[in-house]
């Protein structure tokens, strides 16, 4: 089943990565003998895309303002809840 959908995936890798290592994937792909082992194949071709994807087109430079500028609204939005001040002289 994830096969089905594991090969199209390796189509969508640049050609001399398909063709250097695409019917190799395939093979431990196919050796594999669970499904658990398949889903995690999968994920890490899936994420290996993604990665290609976006340091090759420089959009990890958008991805990192945009993490930023919400870690940035959290800190900004967040409520601050500190310390209860006490103004009883110890």
């Amino acid at each position: 089943m994830i096969r089905i959908l594991y090969s199209p995936l390796l189509q969508l890798h640049p050609r001399a990565f398909r063709e250097r290592f695409s019917d190799e994937m395939l093979c431990i792909f196919d050796e594999v003998p669970s499904t658990r082992e398949g889903t995690f194949l999968f994920y890490d071709a899936s994420r290996s895309f993604a990665f290609r994807c976006l340091f090759r087109s420089n959009l990890w430079i958008f991805a990192l303002a945009f993490f930023i500028a919400l870690i940035q609204a959290y800190i900004a939005l967040h409520p601050y809840r500190g310390r209860p001040r006490s103004f009883a002289c110890r």
